[in-house]
């Protein structure tokens, strides 16, 4: 069996909700750390005595539309503002900001990579590894008209959150 743990959301981070550990509602076992959920069925009695988003069954009924196919996906480049200057081009070593930014030539924006795009939406290349390194099979099964990526795995089913 695989560890779902790995989908939950780090110690410390705890928001509106214990996510920190999978709990049980409804027949399946979730985890979930705001960005992706998956869930896989179970037989065990629902999670007591913590504070958990009920609607998260409402998640992974959302209307879609069918893809089916394997992971892929192509990266795309993206514009960021330059995080040594700010944005500014310049650095603030002297007064004036004469000194021009090695990491951006002084156009205060660099091109990232790392954006993975699926249909016409953007997705965290984390989570996309996460998935396949840790779900045995996964595949698409579908994305919302919001950009949900709806997938399967042996086992259960997950939804990841795009970046855009």
């Amino acid at each position: 069996m695989f560890d779902l743990k790995v989908f939950c959301m780090p110690k410390g981070f705890g928001l509106r909700f214990d996510l920190t550990e999978p709990f049980i509602l409804d027949g399946y076992k979730y985890c979930t750390d705001g960005r992706i959920a998956v869930r896989i069925k179970t037989d065990e009695l629902d999670t007591q005595g913590r504070i958990l988003p009920k609607n998260i069954m409402e998640i992974f009924e959302e209307k879609r539309n069918t893809m089916e196919g394997e992971f892929s996906f192509s990266i795309v480049k993206t514009e960021e503002k330059c995080k040594e200057c700010y944005g500014k081009g310049r650095l603030k070593l002297s007064k004036d900001f004469s000194v021009v930014c090695d990491e951006c030539d002084g156009k205060g924006k660099i091109l990232s990579w790392g954006k993975n795009k699926i249909g016409e939406f953007l997705y965290s290349d984390e989570y996309i590894d996460k998935i396949c390194d840790n779900l045995d099979n996964s595949v698409i099964t579908g994305q919302s008209n919001d950009g949900k990526l709806f997938f399967k795995f042996n086992g259960g089913d997950g939804v990841l959150m795009n970046t855009n």
